[in-house]
C-alpha cells in the first residue's frame, strides 16, 4: 500500500516502480496500468510495463511497449541524474534478451553517453568549464545525435563567449529536436 501511494504521488520516480514490482509484480502490473490511464503522456509507466514484460519473458510485448514510450514527447531533463533516458536502457535489455547484441550495445552506448554528459554537468556547475567542455565533447564522440548534449555544449560555449563554436552545436541540437 505504501509503495502504491508513493508511486501514485511520484510517477516519475523509478525507485517506486522498482520497489512495487519487487514486492508484488502482479499488483504492480495492474496498478501501473491505472497510473498510465491517469496520465497517458507520462512515459515512466510505459517504460516499467516494458521492463515487466521483459522480465516475464515476453520480448515482443516489451519491444512494442518500450517503443510506445520512446514515441512520447520526452523531456530529457525532466528526470534526475542517472535516470534520464532510462527508456534506452530498457530497450538495450530487450534487445540483449532477444539475442540482438549489436543493438543492445548501441543503446547501452547511448545511455553511457548521456551519463557522461551528466558527469560533465557536475564539472560545469563547479565552474570547471574546460573540463566540462572536454567531457561534453567526449560524450558526443560516443553518440553525436544526443540533442541534450549538443545543446549543453552549445550553451557552455556561448556563455563563455565562444559564439563561433556554439553555432554548430545549436544547429545540431535544433536539428535533432
Amino acid at each position: 500500500a505504501y509503495a502504491m501511494h508513493l508511486l501514485a504521488r511520484n510517477q516519475g520516480e523509478d525507485i517506486y516502480y522498482e520497489t512495487l514490482i519487487n514486492l508484488d509484480s502482479a499488483l504492480a502490473g495492474t496498478f501501473i496500468k491505472t497510473v498510465r490511464k491517469y496520465d497517458p503522456f507520462e512515459e515512466r509507466p510505459l517504460i516499467w510495463q516494458a521492463e515487466m514484460a521483459r522480465r516475464d519473458g515476453d520480448p515482443d510485448l516489451a519491444l512494442k511497449t518500450i517503443e510506445e514510450a520512446i514515441a512520447l514527447p520526452l523531456s530529457v531533463g525532466a528526470h534526475g541524474k542517472d535516470s534520464r533516458m532510462f527508456c534506452y536502457e530498457v530497450l538495450a535489455r530487450v534487445h540483449k534478451d532477444a539475442g540482438r547484441q549489436e543493438k543492445a550495445d548501441f543503446f547501452r552506448s547511448v545511455v553511457d553517453s548521456i551519463r557522461q554528459g551528466e558527469a560533465a554537468d557536475d564539472f560545469l556547475y563547479a565552474g570547471l568549464i574546460k573540463e566540462a567542455t572536454e567531457r561534453y565533447q567526449k560524450a558526443l564522440g560516443q553518440f553525436e545525435d544526443a540533442y541534450c548534449l549538443q545543446s549543453r555544449l552549445a550553451m557552455t560555449f556561448a556563455r563563455n563567449g565562444q559564439f563561433d563554436k556554439s553555432v554548430k552545436h545549436f544547429k545540431k541540437a535544433f536539428e535533432f529536436m
